[in-house]
């Protein structure tokens, strides 16, 4: 799956959407393996779900593990980028920026704050998710 301009919602997001779908095709050719725990610029990381709190009819709160004394490495404001694998099984990936409810400071685990839509394609793979 190519990202069209119009996937773009123009709102100056760093990165957007077509520098993820750019990065991502730089790091196919590379074949490096992923970092492990921490937020890594050049790679994706895989965490551990830990649990999933309801916190709105539509909106959960994701709690994924990290090492007890490891932070998630992050800035204030920052967005997390989830990359999945499309529901169709079309061997591509989907990518959506989520916020980080936690505080760069906290250790042990972090949170994010995720709103499923009735007919997006990432909400579907996220209403999957289990702990």
């Amino acid at each position: 799956w190519k990202p069209s301009d119009s996937d773009c919602c123009g709102s100056g997001c760093n990165p957007c959407i077509l520098d993820i779908y750019a990065q991502e095709v730089e790091l196919s050719k590379q074949k490096q393996p992923c970092a492990t725990s921490t937020l890594n610029q050049e790679y994706y990381t895989e965490f551990q779900l830990e649990q999933i709190v309801q916190h709105t009819e539509n909106t959960n709160i994701y709690r994924f593990k990290l090492k007890d004394n490891e932070r998630l490495g992050h800035k204030p404001g920052q967005h997390l980028i989830i990359r999945q694998m499309h529901p169709n099984g079309q061997n591509t990936s989907l990518y959506r920026q989520y916020s980080i409810l936690s505080l760069p400071t906290e250790t042990g685990s972090f949170q994010l704050l995720i709103k499923l839509y009735p007919d997006g394609l990432m909400s579907r793979v996220i209403r999957n998710w289990s702990v």
